[in-house]
């Protein structure tokens, strides 16, 4: 049996040509495909290229994935991960009719013999819903498999497609039920005449469709329940889609059913529409008095955090010394006042306090030595010391990646924020897939781009790795972790 991948979510239609794509790809099955798979592991992401025969399932792809020879690789390697599409988990059977990208997670063997069992199981409740099903000879059309659509049009095109199908169109599966990998169904005979076969068209450029039996009397919300109770992922919902009669192509579109709408011989060809999210309409003056976000309180300094100030005039880098562990460091400027016992060491950076000549008055930043003293820039023409511009990442010290914290807390704590995410989480109450991930990001990027640049960074998703890594050397702070912990209440995380 075949099944098709479509991405995950809700009833958001392919554009024409991602459609003519994808009948392309159907058309050449057993033609090579490419499959990018990217990995991540802590902030370094990469990605691999994996050629296969078109109509390869996930498995094969897997095989491919581990190397060695054939046969080497057991049952456990296989299940110790998972391949997602737009965040939601391909079971190992779909199969591979075009190009796309997946991401790898690791899952280790004993989630991942779960996740295993469980696509099993989804398996055979389809296999026993089909046998219940068999269509009649006479009224089986041929089978056509629908193609994988390619995830850069799925992920950003919703508008509905203008090819229309004719009535022999083969059935196929909803759009949702496809997204959650659910198995091409062709249309039902009516097993008595009490029954009604309705078939539901979901995308009339692909030709995708499905056949559900219900009761004759029964309501739209029956019919869409029948689709939900389908998908053996569960993401479906009732709500998020509408079904309206199947109007004949240049006619128009036909008025949507209320769900209580009664089904009956009039009723027996369907399909489906999205439903539109509402606009937000602006919050009245009382309304806003009256709304609760969440609020952040920042950690107490610690106290020698204000002493950590970044440098305000030039740096130095020791770069002489290297045989005797460091320079010389006296206490004053002159070459015969008291030299410390201890000695500045190769690599500190310092900060540019005063300088006389060759003389050089510095206060330590980081490296071994003395705190404070007079040093020689250079020896008979040989380099002790070399300037050094630093990096935003250097010159963030604890103080600052505090101040920072506070500064995002203050502005993911205004109002306007705060309504916009939780806007954009009535949209995406799951709180998964690329285009809540995109949305949120450009979201979170809107106060990002603000307070980042305060510090050095970009206001860019450059600019946030960058801080991210400079947060680093400030990991084991109780008070850094706190504030994390006040900035995930906010943004909801």
């Amino acid at each position: 049996k075949q099944l098709t991948l479509l991405p995950p979510g809700s009833l958001l239609r392919p554009s024409v040509s991602a459609s003519r794509a994808g009948a392309r790809a159907c058309a050449r099955c057993g033609a090579m495909v490419h499959v990018t798979v990217q990995f991540a592991c802590e902030r370094q992401r990469w990605e691999r290229r994996f050629e296969l025969e078109g109509g390869s399932t996930i498995q094969q792809l897997k095989r491919s994935m581990l190397g060695g020879p054939a046969g080497t690789a057991t049952p456990d390697d296989f299940d110790a991960f998972e391949l997602r599409l737009l965040g939601r988990r391909v079971p190992d059977t779909e199969r591979i009719q075009q190009d796309y990208t997946l991401d790898f997670v690791f899952l280790g063997p004993t989630d991942g013999a779960a996740r295993t069992r469980e696509d099993k199981r989804c398996e055979a409740e389809w296999a026993a819903s089909r046998a219940r099903s068999v269509p009649s000879p006479a009224a089986a059309p041929q089978r056509r498999d629908a193609p994988l659509v390619p995830t850069s049009a799925a992920a950003t095109d919703v508008a509905a497609p203008a090819v229309s199908a004719t009535p022999s169109t083969p059935a196929a599966p909803t759009a949702a039920a496809s997204a959650a990998g659910a198995v091409v169904a062709s249309p039902v005979a009516p097993a008595a005449a009490r029954e009604l076969t309705i078939e539901v068209t979901i995308d009339r450029s692909l030709g995708l469709t499905m056949s559900v039996a219900v009761p004759a009397g029964a309501t739209i919300l029956e019919v869409k329940n029948r689709l939900v109770s389908a998908d053996p992922t569960g993401a479906l919902r009732a709500d998020a889609f509408g079904l309206a009669p199947f109007a004949v192509a240049g006619s128009g579109g036909a008025a949507p059913l209320p769900d209580a709408t009664r089904v009956d011989a009039g009723h027996t060809r369907l399909e489906t529409f999205e439903v539109s999210v509402p606009v937000a309409v602006a919050a009245s003056p009382k309304q806003e008095a009256e709304e609760s976000f969440p609020t952040a309180q920042p950690a107490p300094r610690p106290k020698d955090a204000a002493a950590q100030k970044p440098p305000s005039g030039p740096c130095w880098e020791v770069v002489g010394g290297t045989a005797q562990g460091g320079i010389l460091v006296r206490e004053g400027r002159s070459t015969t006042s008291t030299q410390l016992t201890e000695r500045l060491a190769t690599g500190a950076i310092v900060e540019e306090l005063g300088r006389d000549g060759e003389r050089l008055h510095y206060r330590r930043i980081w490296g071994a030595g003395p705190e404070i003293g007079w040093v020689s820039v250079s020896i008979s023409g040989k380099d002790l010391l070399v300037p050094r511009q630093l990096s935003a990442e250097e010159l963030f010290t604890l103080d600052r990646a505090l101040s920072l914290q506070e500064d995002l807390m203050e502005g993911f704590s205004k109002p306007d924020f705060q309504r916009a995410l939780r806007r954009l989480i009535q949209e995406h109450p799951d709180k998964i897939g690329t285009p809540f991930v995109r949305k949120r990001g450009e979201l979170f990027l809107t106060v990002q781009s603000v307070v980042l640049p305060r510090y050095g960074f970009e206001g860019a998703p450059p600019g946030i790795l960058r801080m991210m890594t400079a947060f680093g050397r400030h990991q084991g702070s109780g008070e850094v972790a706190w504030n994390n912990e006040q900035l995930n209440k906010l943004l909801q995380m």
